[in-house]
């Protein structure tokens, strides 16, 4: 039986790892971290009772929850996760912490050679070299949980790599796919929260009414498959069926179809990229007849090329442009800002923070304190 602890117990992808796990008797869950979801603790240790740490970020009644779970070790505060990481005994975690914060939990788990089932993209949008390193020198391993990468892994599993002309990258477009970037001005937060496939928490569903999403996947996908920006494609995809795949040089495509639902890739990455089920080869993308495909506009959605940029210059500009971009969206949603300058703001925090070849987490945390600091200044 393999030991897990599931950071982002609480979150979309954490209940639906949760769901997989109370049906698979492969796994022992024995560590959770949750936030500020402090009122699940009670049902999840019941549901779990192989528990024995829990991370939260309030320390708040933290002797009642002692006194109630005197068996569990309970951690608290900001490096609640990462402490829970680095000290409880596991196999392997699955990091579904959205944002910088689950940077410091995925260098824990790969400082310890540790198998990673990663959901938070910021780990390799930000940290993408430092991860790297650690992984040739501790010998650990990422599998994605990403609907779009686990797609790529299952069709890379399938082929030669050097049949591959492309990798394609699907994106929904988000609810304003349609609208001019001018007609973009009035959008509110519950417009832009109004996905039309998928469901998924306010900050990445916001990043996907921008596309900054995508363009993080472009980072990431570059980092796990070891390819570069010219190398993928990015098809708009509304239906949200094709969840990503590969056209190979005779123009045929490997696909991933399926409904948009994350049990599928979560199932994926812990069955260790041995479940794979949805794949599909056409010979051209007019045989699905279910699905629409449209050519991807960088000018309509500029996030994307800072993503890339970012990406190909390396050093701290993922942590400078993740950093502005959390603290935009959460300027929006607070209505601080409009939807439409969300891409300005990152442009110009990008302009003002000086290239750092930085790749330590040290040096990645303060570029992304200093982006924040930047970003906040253009709130109303």
């Amino acid at each position: 039986m393999r030991r897990l602890i599931l950071l982002g117990a609480t979150g979309s992808i954490g209940t639906q790892t949760l769901d997989l796990l109370e049906k698979d008797d492969a796994f022992s869950l024995v560590g959770i971290a949750i936030g500020h979801r402090k009122s699940a603790i009670p049902s999840l240790i019941k549901r779990f009772p192989s528990i024995e740490a829990v991370s939260l970020l309030d320390k708040d009644n933290i002797e009642e929850l002692q006194g109630l779970f005197p068996k569990v070790r309970f951690y608290f505060g900001e490096d609640g996760a990462s402490r829970l990481a680095n000290e409880t005994q596991y196999d392997e975690a699955v990091n579904a912490i959205v944002g910088f914060a689950g940077l410091l939990p995925s260098i824990e788990v790969l400082s310890k050679g540790k198998v990673l089932h990663l959901a938070n993209k910021e780990s390799l949008v930000v940290g993408g070299q430092l991860i790297g390193r650690l992984i040739k020198e501790k010998g650990g391993r990422i599998y994605p949980i990403d609907s779009e990468h686990a797609a790529i892994a299952k069709c890379l599993s399938s082929i030669d790599r050097k049949d591959i002309d492309k990798v394609i990258l699907t994106a929904s477009g988000g609810p304003f796919r349609l609208m001019s970037r001018m007609a973009l001005n009035g959008i509110t937060p519950a417009m832009a929260l109004a996905h039309p496939t998928w469901k998924m928490g306010n900050k990445i569903t916001i990043d996907s009414a921008t596309m900054m999403n995508k363009g993080f996947e472009v980072m990431e996908a570059c980092y796990l498959f070891d390819i570069e920006p010219e190398d993928i494609d990015i098809f708009i995809h509304p239906q949200s069926l094709v969840h990503s795949g590969i056209r190979l040089k005779d123009g045929s495509y490997i696909l991933d179809y399926g409904k948009a639902d994350m049990h599928g890739p979560i199932a994926y990455s812990l069955s260790h990229g041995e479940k794979i089920e949805g794949i599909r080869k056409v010979s051209s993308l007019d045989e699905l007849k279910d699905c629409d495909f449209m050519a991807y506009d960088p000018a309509r959605f500029p996030a994307v090329g800072l993503a890339i940029d970012s990406f190909k210059q390396k050093g701290n500009r993922g942590a400078a442009l993740n950093g502005a971009n959390e603290m935009a969206v959460s300027l929006f949603l607070e209505g601080k800002l409009p939807f439409k300058e969300i891409e300005k703001v990152l442009e110009e925090v990008l302009k003002k923070i000086p290239f750092d070849p930085a790749s330590t987490y040290p040096l990645l945390a303060s570029y992304d304190s200093l982006a924040r600091q930047e970003a906040k200044a253009f709130g109303n």
